[in-house]
């Protein structure tokens, strides 16, 4: 051994001759092989001395030693797999790459390469066009030989070569080192083109060229032009590929006029079908808008090539035409060419009819995202091209959707906007912009050339006005901002739009506070005075001091006070009404954000409103009386002034003829506190008779002695309820009513805690107070109570109609319960049975006396109505089996007699009564529980109030009451109902999770071969868009569960149709999830027919990797590998490996497709090489 590492030290081998080298490494050879079957130290490092002598300097020797590991190869001595690796891991050692390339050919040769990849286990030529660029000449001509005997022998060298290919024609990253690697290797297999059949490896070239990038866009070009070449210039999708490829040079601010005319001189127009040229056209429409003057005139020059020699939806045309004005609307000049070639376009638009077109059904190969879209677009216009009903069917579809970050349907509405002549169509587009723009502001300036291009025409007036209406939702940035201001200045050139102009500042004031300077300029516009138009600029002048002034008071309020002065001084007249109480309304919003003294305003006012003759005035003035209230000041003058205002409202509201105003009197007199009102501010009927109070002694004997309503401090409690029941005017009776309900309803807030709790002593005995003595004196409710007990002991006059009244107020909802009273009196009020009863179930939970009465009163079968109408408040005082046996006897019998609608009324507002308190008895959860299953399936409007009602129950108590995995067997009826409960639930405001309520239903579903899933699919397109923009965070993470359990369901031994039916799902939450359900229509397509969503894949995948929402970002690699696992098992069914494998190249347009671990993985997906 000694004697060959002499013979073969570097020194020795210089001056040695060259056979005495050979002897010697075959002499290593032999000492090899005889050592093979006994492992030994000496056995390794013989090896080890082989593995030197191929990064030998000498070439001979090197080559020798590699010939050599190659001979041990065959001999099985050495392991192929190990020996090929150790020989690419030394590529950048050795020193004589010829040989290196050599060897690594002989090996592949006979190890198979089909498990070579481009990153993890790399093709060995990869790894030597990386590392060592001495290499690249021998592998060229390597791969050379490997076609000319392929061409032989018929042996497959592409799919051999594919890693390397694909590495150099489909990487993302541009390597520009290898770009005369690259057309050297092009130019050979294009010349080998005849006897390999390249066609299906070309199309995978075409289909992965990434186009991603400035820097090689031009070059992935010149090569794609080459493969088109060899693939014929007749291919069906030659055209819309070269129209992306200019979308893509566009975008990177290159010339596409190179591409446009390479399809001018090679694309034959004549072979080009209909819908081909409509979505070629379409593509070629979204470049426009990107692209300078010089280059855009080419691309119009071909759209309109396309135009005049094919037949085009209007629509197309009208998306054009749509880039095009966003175009202009950017310069400040256009060329003449340019106003010549819209003006084409226009007459193409309206001249030509649509008739059946040439269809073609082609794929989207290659796959490219303006392609994909355009079909869609096309697809869509196709079924509502010429159909105005079809139109605005879809339209309303749109307007119902929750628009996300996906603005694609912009091109189409503005289309249809500039060409449809239905102010119906015009308004609901125009909404529709609405919700687009509050979402994305930059699309502002787009609708706004839309819009004014709209108003250039000749429209209807009514529609021309709603037009101009939404101009202020535009001012959404400061550009847009500026453009919308100038054209709604532009409108005061016309006095009879100088109104409209200063209600479109004030709804754009509302939107940009900074454009108030202009607002306040119009304002102040004369242009109109002593003209016809002079009463209409008043009114709106009017209305928006009005609203600036309630929105805005501290700000600007002080600005506009003599503006609201001078329009109360101007008119007078009782046709100016509307006027002067706008007017009134602004100054009422300055007083009450204390701009302008409250007392100063009366005093200037009174004189000339208090007895105004105009009904609306006198109101509007009561208001501004009623902000007194408002204000607590101790000054003793403020106290005059409010005691003062609320003596004459009083003195006004009992005076008679004062019928229209009492309503409004009553109302501002409500305002005030309890504490507010003064005896002597009442009625004289309230008065008379009255006493002084108890221990009042006068202090002087010779003078008169005071009134007793100058001696009493408060109101009496009984003055109060007298007010009411002796009141001599009917229609003062119920105002009274109404203040009463008011004044009690403050008395009770404020009402000491001591007030609520019984002495120890009447808890011993279990007794209750026998009225409310123990209240001030002044207690309304004491007063009510008094009253009550004093007609049942014949003290006080029976009053049928007063007495049901005072019940009345006493079984009001109040927010506070009553003191503990002892309530045993109220069974004595048998004709009044519904509100004594109404007052017991209100106090029971507080109450012993009321609790006895409640339950006495079932037993007595009473009014199962009242019952049920507060078994909510009745839940916390009595027991489960009292509060079931109301529940049973009434609500669940009232569902059983349904036969009318009436039935249904009733037995929907008695569920909507179990909303009203917070906590519910379980029986009460039990009850509703049960309902469920009585409420006719027909009956809806009975259903959706049930569904109203078991919204406010527990969140667990609702996932329990449709759960459907709780049950063995789950019949269709079962999910229907579970699934009308949990979207009902889905879409309410407190869930910030909703399709995490429709899993159980899916899950269910899914194990249910016979049931259609049309209407799972229905409400899961329901909950999808109402939380598409509010929660796509919770869309995103349901989404993630969504794609493991459908992974999980692969598994060996699951249900292939499960999976399938869970794949479905996922398809078609994808499809909602990117918008792409916008372009079906109708959208039954998509819920009954599977395939339809298969087909909208792609582009889903692809809209939502290009979303604008962060939410959304990151989302590609997750996926992607997600799709690559399904593939790599064999249980995935083969008629879902196709909608898989077409989705794939949709991941071009992600932001981490160019990471190797993404990129080097899809591109081979349609090889027959295994997954990475």
């Amino acid at each position: 051994m000694e004697d060959i590492r002499k013979k073969l030290d570097p020194k020795q081998v210089t001056l040695s001759p060259l056979p005495v080298t050979e002897g010697a490494l075959n002499k290593l050879k032999d000492v090899i092989l005889n050592q093979v079957a006994i492992p030994t130290t000496q056995n390794r490092e013989s090896i080890q001395l082989l593995w030197e002598q191929c990064q030998s300097e000498h070439r001979v020797v090197a080559y020798n030693a590699v010939r050599i590991l190659l001979e041990l190869v065959d001999s099985k001595v050495l392991e192929l797999g190990p020996t090929l690796s150790g020989l690419s891991a030394l590529s950048y050692q050795i020193k004589h790459p010829e040989g290196l390339v050599w060897a690594i050919s002989q090996l592949l040769a006979i190890h198979s390469p089909k498990k070579y990849a481009l990153v993890s286990n790399p093709h060995p030529y990869v790894v030597l066009l990386r590392s060592y660029p001495a290499t690249w000449p021998h592998i060229h001509n390597v791969i050379q030989n490997q076609m000319n005997r392929a061409q032989t022998n018929g042996n497959n060298v592409i799919e051999d070569l594919r890693p390397l290919l694909m590495f150099l024609f489909c990487n993302p990253h541009h390597h520009e080192h290898f770009s005369g690697f690259r057309q050297i290797l092009l130019v050979d297999l294009i010349q080998a083109q005849p006897n390999l059949q390249l066609k299906p490896f070309w199309e995978d070239v075409l289909q992965w060229l990434p186009f991603n990038s400035k820097v090689s866009a031009y070059e992935q070009y010149r090569m794609s032009l080459q493969i088109w070449s060899e693939l014929g210039w007749d291919q069906p999708t030659l055209l819309p590929s070269l129209c992306s490829v200019i979308v893509s040079f566009s975008r990177f601010g290159l010339n596409p006029n190179i591409v446009i005319k390479d399809i001018t001189n090679k694309w034959e127009a004549s072979k080009c079908s209909d819908n081909i040229a409509n979505e070629s056209v379409i593509i070629l429409s979204s470049a426009l808008s990107e692209t300078s003057s010089y280059q855009q005139r080419g691309i119009i020059e071909l759209i309109l090539s396309l135009c005049e020699k094919a037949q085009m939806i209007p629509e197309v045309i009208g998306i054009v035409l749509f880039q095009i004005l966003v175009f202009v609307s950017k310069k400040t000049q256009i060329t003449q060419r340019l106003v010549e070639q819209i003006e084409t376009l226009k007459a193409m638009s309206k001249s030509k009819p649509v008739s059946d077109l040439s269809i073609v059904s082609v794929p989207i190969a290659p796959f490219h995202v303006p392609w994909a879209k355009a079909r869609q677009v096309f697809n869509l216009l196709r079924f509502i091209s010429g159909s105005e009903r079809s139109t605005t069917q879809w339209l309303k579809s749109i307007e119902r959707l929750n628009l996300g970050d996906f603005t694609d349907e912009v091109p189409v509405l503005s289309s249809i906007a500039i060409l449809t002549d239905s102010g119906e169509q015009l308004i609901l587009i125009m909404r529709i912009f609405g919700q687009v723009i509050g979402l994305q502001p930059e699309y502002a300036l787009q609708v706004l050339a839309v819009l004014m291009h709209k108003l250039a025409q000749k429209t209807e007036p009514e529609t021309k006005l709603a037009l101009l209406t939404h101009i202020p939702m535009l001012g959404k940035d400061k550009l847009s901002i500026g453009v919308t201001v100038q054209l709604i200045n532009s409108l005061g050139s016309r006095p009879g739009l100088i109104c409209l102009k200063i209600k479109l500042l004030y709804d754009l004031w509302l939107i940009e506070d900074r454009i108030y300077p202009q607002l306040r300029k119009a304002l102040d516009e004369n242009t109109v005075m002593k003209t016809a138009h002079e009463y209409e600029f008043f009114l709106t002048k009017a209305l928006v001091l009005k609203g600036v002034c309630e929105k805005s008071p501290s700000k600007h309020g002080a600005d506009l006070l003599p503006m609201l002065s001078d329009i109360l001084n101007k008119f007078g007249d009782p046709i100016d009404s509307a006027l002067c109480c706008m007017a009134l309304d602004g100054i009422r919003s300055l007083c009450e954000a204390q701009i302008i003294d409250i007392r100063t305003t009366v005093n200037v006012l009174w004189s000339k409103l208090w007895n105004d003759g105009r009904l609306r005035v006198r109101s509007h003035f009561y208001q501004i009386l009623r902000v007194t209230a408002l204000f607590d000041l101790e000054s003793a003058v403020f106290q005059e002034f409010k005691s003062e205002t609320l003596t004459r409202l009083w003195e006004r509201l009992v005076l008679p003829g004062q019928g229209e105003d009492i309503p409004a009197i009553s109302q501002a007199i409500v305002g005030f506190k309890l504490q507010d009102h003064k005896l002597k501010m009442l009625p004289s009927y309230v008065i008379e008779n009255l006493k002084y109070p108890d221990g009042f002694i006068p202090k002087d004997d010779t003078s008169l002695p005071p009134k007793p309503e100058h001696v009493w401090e408060v109101i009496p409690s009984d003055i109060w309820t007298k007010l009411m029941t002796d009141c001599p005017i009917p229609e003062l009776q119920h105002q009274f009513r109404d203040l009463l309900v008011h004044l009690l309803d403050e008395e009770l807030k404020g009402l000491p805690r001591g007030a609520y709790y019984l002495s120890q002593a009447m808890k011993n005995r279990g007794e209750e107070p026998e009225n409310y003595g123990f209240l001030k004196e002044g207690s309304i409710l004491r007063g009510l109570i008094a009253y009550c007990q004093g007609v049942l002991n014949s003290r006080i006059p029976m009053h049928q109609e007063a007495l049901q009244k005072v019940l009345w107020i006493l079984s009001r909802p109040y927010p506070k319960h009553f003191p503990p009273l002892n309530w045993t009196w109220l069974e004595n009020l048998q004709r009044y049975s519904k509100e004594a009863l109404a007052i017991a179930c209100l106090q029971c939970e507080h109450s012993r006396s009321a609790k006895w009465i409640v339950e006495k009163a079932i037993q007595n079968n009473a009014s199962d109505e009242v019952l049920l109408t507060h078994a909510a408040k009745m839940a916390f005082g009595l027991e489960d089996d009292k509060l079931s046996e109301i529940l049973e006897m009434g609500l669940n019998q009232r569902i059983r007699k349904i036969q009318c609608q009436s039935d249904v009324d009733n037995a929907a507002r008695l569920m909507l009564t179990l909303k009203t308190s917070n906590k519910k008895s379980p029986m009460i959860l039990e009850c509703i529980e049960k309902l469920s299953k009585l409420i006719p399936q027909e009956e809806e409007e009975l259903y959706e109030a049930y569904l109203d009602v078991i919204q406010e129950l527990p969140t667990s108590t609702l996932d329990m009451m449709s759960n459907t995995s709780f049950h063995f067997q789950v019949s269709p009826t079962q999910i229907y109902r579970a699934l009308s409960i949990r979207v009902h639930l889905a879409c309410s405001d407190e869930s910030d999770h909703p399709l995490n309520w429709l899993n159980t239903c899916i899950e269910s579903a899914s194990k249910m071969e016979t049931l259609d899933m049309t209407s799972i699919l229905r409400n899961l397109a329901t909950v999808i868009n109402h939380g598409r923009v509010k929660y796509p965070q919770a869309n995103r993470q349901w989404l993630m569960e969504l794609m493991g359990q459908v992974r999980a369901t692969l598994r060996p031994g699951n249900n292939a149709k499960v999976f399938k039916r869970l794949f479905e799902i996922f398809t078609f939450a994808i499809v909602h999830f990117a918008q792409v359900d916008c372009f079906c229509h109708p959208k039954e397509r998509l819920y009954s027919s599977p395939e339809e969503c298969s087909d909208l894949l792609p582009i889903a995948v692809a809209s939502l990797l290009q979303a604008k929402s962060v939410i959304w970002n990151g989302l590609g690699p997750q996926v992607c590998e997600w799709m690559l696992s399904l593939l790599s098992e064999r249980a995935f069914p083969s008629e879902l490996r196709n909608t898989v494998i077409a989705a794939l190249p949709a991941f071009k347009v992600d932001e981490q497709y160019s990471e190797a671990s993404m990129w080097s993985r899809i591109v081979l997906i349609t090889s027959a090489m295994p997954l990475e």
